[in-house]
């Protein structure tokens, strides 16, 4: 039995990336995400007018740095 539709729990770069291969490869794909925003820790919000992005700490690995700085 062939599976065409996919369901993709969590809208975080793992789950997008998944999300996009299985899509490529022909399937249909959903993807449920619990928060109102795609991309899990490496998301971007608004703040007074300002683009924050959150995932720094996700590429970067600079979360060491600052607990130890702080």
């Amino acid at each position: 039995m062939a599976f065409e539709r996919v369901a993709v729990a969590g809208g975080g770069l793992a789950g997008l990336a998944a999300a996009l291969r299985l899509k490529d490869a022909g399937l249909h794909v959903e993807i449920f995400e619990r928060s109102r925003l795609l991309g899990g820790r490496a998301t971007s919000f608004q703040l007074g007018g300002t683009e924050v992005d959150n995932g720094q700490h996700v590429f970067l690995a600079c979360c060491n740095e600052f607990v130890e700085f702080a």
